[in-house]
């Protein structure tokens, strides 16, 4: 039984997931392999399951579109550490606390707040990290800024202290 048939000057293939024929162009009978979409994704699910998927197991820096170390909204520089217990569900923890989790040999609790002390946040040498807790992380950030009160006395906002030297 051929898998290509001829009719008419015009060119049929057989194919692979249904076995019907499908009309094709002569210079496409190598490369089609499947009548449709439905057939080619049905085909593309068997041939490149598991292992046999060119990309199976590229996660992270063995991807091909792996692109290095991300930066968050909030400008910090995401790790891609997929079996790191600190890592969120896509697999990327945040490198200070990764850093910090590394030199203590355990991972951080949630509680754990790391404090950068020159305030540069992609400053992740180890000299350069703290660990605190939220209330005492929060009281030496709100050093740096007053209370403005309006005329009623009510919290109208905050302002940032100036440096007087």
């Amino acid at each position: 039984m051929s898998d290509v048939r001829v009719i008419e000057g015009k060119y049929y293939k057989r194919c692979e997931v249904c076995s019907d024929f499908f009309l094709t162009k002569k210079s496409h009978l190598e490369r089609r392999k499947t009548c449709g979409q439905r057939c080619s994704n049905a085909r593309k699910s068997i041939i490149y399951k598991g292992r046999l998927n060119p990309n199976f197991n590229n996660k992270g820096e063995e991807s091909p579109l792996y692109k290095g170390p991300r930066i968050n909204k909030y400008g910090y520089r995401l790790l891609c550490k997929p079996n790191h217990p600190n890592s969120d569900k896509r697999g990327y923890v945040l490198e200070h606390r990764y850093v910090l989790s590394e030199h203590l040999g355990r991972p951080l609790r949630e509680d754990e707040i790391v404090h950068h002390k020159d305030g540069d946040k992609l400053n992740n040498d180890l000299d350069n990290l703290e660990i605190m807790d939220r209330s005492s992380h929060s009281k030496l950030h709100m050093s740096d800024y007053s209370i403005v009160r309006g005329e009623l006395g009510r919290i109208s906002g905050i302002e940032k202290k100036l440096d007087v030297k």
